[in-house]
């Protein structure tokens, strides 16, 4: 996975692959300079695919902290509620 923008230490915008843009999070992933080939990605906690401006824009301005709390939630009410929440998430 190439890390190609850092918005803050653990966010990152991606490139997978297949050349699709993916929003990052993990301890991390953002502090390197970049573009730099992420090869470990074991430190990855959220992807967000099917990324746009409005989404890029959107997460650079929400805290870390919160964005994490958020995805934490969003994951326990999946598997509360055993279902997929939002196929944007993995």
């Amino acid at each position: 996975m190439l890390i190609i923008k850092k918005i803050n230490n653990n966010v990152a915008l991606a490139q997978a692959d297949d050349g699709t843009d993916l929003v990052v999070f993990g301890k991390g992933v953002g502090f390197p300079a970049t573009p730099y080939e992420l090869e470990d990605t074991s430190s990855i906690q959220t992807v967000f695919h099917h990324v746009d401006n409005e989404v890029l824009t959107a997460v650079s301005s929400i805290k870390p902290e919160v964005m994490a709390s958020a995805v934490e939630i969003a994951n326990l009410a999946a598997k509360t509620l055993d279902c997929d929440l939002n196929a944007i998430c993995s």
